[in-house]
């Protein structure tokens, strides 16, 4: 992998956040999120109770219709090439939620080059509570 794929990479995972916090507070702009992920992405949020989403179609009704977080911070990426055109990228994720709260998480990634550049195919998300006994406002409830 030559140094501009791991900066456009890099510059992938950094776009996401900004996107996302985009699009919680302006309404609409969903459909950026094909600037990320690829037509037939999978995201998996099974880790912490929530489905797995098939296809950007999908992703994008469920969010559209849901408060999410206000500021995404994706950080610490470290990406392996994996195949010709195919790599992998693990991120540390920083949540703040609308009443103030943090949380701390891990984002998995299959990515694939495609003629648009680099774009997230299959991302496993995990997240950390801090306090089990007090629920964070998710997405699907």
């Amino acid at each position: 992998m030559d140094s501009r794929d791991y900066i456009e990479i890099c510059n992938l995972m950094g776009r996401y956040g900004h996107i996302m916090d985009e699009c919680s507070v302006i309404a609409g702009q969903w459909e950026r999120l094909g600037e990320v992920f690829t037509a037939d992405v999978k995201f998996d949020i099974t880790s912490f109770g929530g489905p797995v989403l098939d296809g950007l179609p999908a992703l994008i009704e469920m969010w559209a219709g849901s408060v999410h977080p206000w500021g995404h911070h994706v950080t610490n990426p470290v990406v392996e090439e994996t195949g010709a055109n195919e790599a992998t990228c693990v991120t540390k994720l920083i949540v703040v939620t609308p009443d103030g709260r943090m949380t701390t998480g891990i984002y998995r990634d299959r990515l694939v080059k495609t003629a648009d550049g680099w774009r997230i195919n299959h991302r496993h998300c995990s997240l950390r509570f801090p306090d089990a006994s007090v629920p964070l406002p998710l997405p699907w409830r």
